[in-house]
C-alpha cells in the first residue's frame, strides 16, 4: 500500500506544524519539520480531523480582500497559507499579522511563514 512520504499535524493549543517522514518501518515517526503556525481564534477554530490537501495556488484570495501566498486546501474553505499579504506583491505583507504567528489569529485556516 502507497503511503505519502510526508504526514502533517497542526497542534492547535500550540500553534505547532509537525511535519513527519516515513521510518525504516513505513510509519510517520521521523520529525522532519518544525513550524510556528496560527490557527482560527475563539469562535472560529481550526477544525479537526484527517484531511487530504487538494488544490494548491501561488497566490490564494482570503477573507477580507487580502491574500495568502502558497494556499493549499485542506477542507472546504480552510487552508494552509502563508500570513496575509494586501495585494499579490511579495513586498506588501500585513506585519501585523505576521506577528501573531505562534498564537490564534485566523479565521479557521493555518498560516504559516512563507519559507516554511
Amino acid at each position: 500500500m502507497y503511503k505519502a512520504p510526508y504526514y502533517t499535524e497542526v497542534i492547535r493549543n500550540l500553534n505547532t506544524v509537525i511535519v513527519y517522514g516515513l521510518d525504516e518501518n513505513n510509519e510517520y515517526t521521523k520529525i522532519v519539520k518544525v513550524m510556528p503556525c496560527s490557527v482560527g481564534r475563539s469562535g472560529q477554530e481550526t477544525p479537526t480531523g484527517t484531511f487530504t490537501t487538494s488544490d494548491k495556488y501561488r497566490w490564494g484570495g482570503l477573507y477580507g480582500g487580502v491574500w495568502g501566498q502558497y494556499s493549499t486546501r485542506i477542507v472546504s474553505d480552510i487552508l494552509f497559507h502563508s500570513v496575509p499579504y494586501y495585494s499579490q506583491n511579495p513586498g506588501d505583507l500585513e506585519w501585523e499579522e505576521y506577528n501573531k504567528l505562534g498564537s490564534p489569529a485566523s479565521l479557521g485556516c493555518i498560516r504559516m511563514t512563507v519559507r516554511d
